[in-house]
């Protein structure tokens, strides 16, 4: 019998397909996102970066509903690289840990992977 692992993350995190930005420095490439917690996203880069190298992200969170506090979120926040891998599309998976994040972006984050309908990411 294989004995799982606990799981390690201290936020839950979801499934997500949309636009982001990462800049490192001068260079700025877009991304497709993967998943998303309040720790951090991971996400399919067009070109490789260090690990624990800082950067800025940029992503627009997409509407939860129709009220007036259900509109699209920016975000803008931190960065540090924890991991990038190459995968077979000649793309680079990565992972990007938020070392602090203002708290209403925190806030807007944890309540987007609350309500978001879809799966949670493993």
């Amino acid at each position: 019998m294989v004995k799982r692992s606990k799981e390690r993350r201290a936020h839950p995190r979801i499934r997500v397909s949309f636009a982001l930005k990462v800049k490192q420095k001068a260079d700025v490439l877009v991304a497709a996102t993967q998943d998303l917690s309040r720790s951090g996203i991971m996400c399919a880069l067009p070109g490789a970066i260090r690990p624990m190298t800082r950067v800025q992200i940029s992503l627009c969170l997409p509407p939860l509903g129709s009220g007036p506090n259900e509109g699209e979120k920016e975000i803008r926040a931190e960065g540090v690289v924890v991991r990038s891998d190459p995968d077979k599309k000649g793309r680079y998976q990565t992972a990007i840990f938020f070392p602090e994040l203002h708290e209403e972006d925190a806030l807007w984050i944890d309540r987007f992977v609350r309500h978001r309908p879809g799966k949670p990411s493993e």
